[in-house]
């Protein structure tokens, strides 16, 4: 059964890398380019993971994350969370805001391939 992410970008640049590498691993992937944008992808669809840019345009990731997160039917949707800010207390944020798993820009794609592969199993095994 193919899976399904949401890449949350505003960089086309790299939002067309996540996409690409996310294609490759035979994902069908949806985008958004800002934070309200996501949350009304996510009134449509229901992805199996999302990829969540922290600095994005009328609503942040980490307000995205959070608003995600109250929503019961996403509370276990792994979000990995993607930010140029690569302080302790950045990663702490996203955390703390309810993402699964912090990388650090520039992403290196067998980074997000490992972590998307390990936090659908993680899913997978919890249902």
């Amino acid at each position: 059964m193919t899976k399904t992410a949401l890449v949350v970008e505003d960089n086309n640049l790299n939002l067309r890398l996540f996409v690409e590498i996310l294609k490759l691993e035979g994902m069908t992937v949806l985008t958004a380019e800002d934070g309200i944008a996501a949350l009304e992808v996510l009134e449509r669809c229901a992805p199996d993971i999302i990829v969540l840019d922290l600095q994005l345009p009328r609503l942040s990731g980490l307000g995205v994350a959070r608003m995600i997160r109250a929503q019961r039917a996403f509370e276990l949707t792994p979000i990995i969370a993607v930010s140029a800010f690569a302080k302790v207390s950045d990663r702490s944020a996203a955390l703390k805001a309810g993402c699964d798993h912090y990388i650090s820009k520039p992403v290196a794609p067998q980074e997000l391939v490992d972590s998307v592969q390990r936090h659908i199993e993680m899913q997978v095994a919890q249902a």
